[in-house]
């Protein structure tokens, strides 16, 4: 018997650099800077780069706890 409901939804596991932007509500130029200076996590495919929902988040979590832990002084 074949299904008349929709087919589910697949996550994509890569981000192109302006979904990854739109999806974390920045500009794609501070993407490039968190790249480049911060150490966000990439993916390079054939010159392109890409990035892992999953690896961003962690990235995000590792910073967020840090900044927590050990406030900057002034």
């Amino acid at each position: 018997m074949v299904s008349d409901s929709a087919p589910e939804q697949v996550d994509r596991l890569l981000l192109r650099k302006d979904e990854m932007a739109k999806a974390l509500g920045i500009c794609p130029r501070l993407l490039h800077n968190w790249e480049k200076h911060e150490g966000l996590p990439v993916v390079r495919i054939r010159g392109s780069i890409r990035y892992s929902p999953d690896a961003v988040r962690t990235w995000i979590a590792e910073r967020t706890t840090r900044a927590i832990e050990s406030p900057k002084s002034e």
